[in-house]
This record gives C-alpha cells, structure tokens and sequence, in this order.
C-alpha cells in the first residue's frame, strides 16, 4: 500500500462477452455502441444500452462496476486493442458471438 491508502499495483479485470448470435452486422453495431460506453468509462450510460436496446452482454454488470472503479481511481478512458467475432474464424457471418478487449491506462 501506498502512503495515499491505494494498492497501485492493482488489476482489474472484467471479462464478458457481447453480442449472442445475431449476424455479423448487427453484432458489430451493438458491440461497437457498448464498446463506446467502456471506452468513455460510463458505466450508467452502458448498463442503459444493454437494457434499452436487449444488447445480449452477459457480463455487463460486472463489466460496470470495473468501470466505476477505474473511473474512482482516476482513469478518463479506456483504449480498444481489438474487436472481433466468431464469424471471423467459423465463417458463419449468420449468428456470431462478439468478443473485444481492452485497456485502461494508470491514470
């Protein structure tokens, strides 16, 4: 522990995964308006779109409260490494689950 009471070695991790079985393109639109959400760090404004627009996000609160608590230890933003879907390996652009991961910088 540092003199400020915060551990500054700490991770935190949420894992989830996005859309559920809808098709490519209405997948990566879903995804990418929750993944802008996490980007932003507002997790009021993503458990919202999950529930107004039945995203399939099966981690979401849990994915929230991380981002509640990046955000309490001062993090502003959250960086996009990588999105994809499973249509991307099995070809089955028809019902494709998302995936993405991201970072979120020490503030």
């Amino acid at each position: 522990r540092s003199g400020t009471g915060r551990c500054p070695e700490t991770l935190l991790v949420a894992s989830t995964d996005l859309s559920h079985y809808v098709p490519a393109r209405i997948a990566r639109e879903l995804d990418h308006a929750a993944l802008e959400r996490v980007q932003a760090l507002d997790p009021e404004g993503l458990c919202e779109l999950v529930e107004t627009k039945d995203l399939s996000m099966c981690g979401y609160l849990p994915t929230a409260i991380v981002l509640a608590a990046c955000r309490a230890r001062g993090a502003r933003r959250a960086t996009l490494v990588r999105y994809g879907h499973s249509g991307e390996t099995t070809g089955d652009e028809d019902q494709v689950v998302g995936y993405a991961a991201l970072v979120v910088p020490k503030p």
